[in-house]
């Protein structure tokens, strides 16, 4: 008696090399994902910093009493509103006063005034190739992004 086979599969040979092919294309992915991490984390700082500059700005001219914001260069974090939230690490950050003066060390302030306007300034925040630009304007105090 001959058997003959019909059924079509896979061998276990196929399988693996299947599977193989899968591992290196995730671990390509994850490599790839991990690296944009730090970029990540920067932009949501970035913009948690800028939510909050527009905040001060509101809350000086609706409360009628000047707002301040402090930068600790060195910490890698701000504080305002009494909560301090922090930059990721590695964050080079770079300010730069209305009067082109740079800070890159210890503490920073920024006040939004009462009756409109601030003390102003740019803040550059960056990882690796990845910047960012707050420009705060010290007439009007709007809060500005830049790239």
């Amino acid at each position: 008696m001959i058997y003959r086979c019909n059924q079509r599969g896979f061998t276990l040979i196929e399988l693996m090399v299947t599977m193989l092919i899968l591992a290196v294309g995730l671990s390509i992915a994850a490599v790839r994902l991990t690296s944009r991490m730090p970029e990540t984390a920067l932009r949501a700082a970035a913009r948690t910093l800028m939510a909050d500059l527009r905040y001060a700005s509101v809350l000086s001219s609706t409360n009628g009493k000047d707002i301040k914001l402090a930068v600790d260069l060195d910490a890698l974090s701000y504080t305002f509103n009494g909560k301090t939230r922090r930059f990721p690490e590695n964050t080079k950050i770079e300010i730069k006063e209305a009067e082109n003066k740079s800070v890159l060390r210890g503490r920073w302030h920024i006040v939004f005034y009462a009756g409109g306007g601030t003390t102003g300034g740019e803040i550059n925040l960056s990882i690796g190739k990845k910047h960012f630009k707050i420009t705060i304007d010290p007439i009007a105090g709007a809060v500005m992004a830049g790239h």
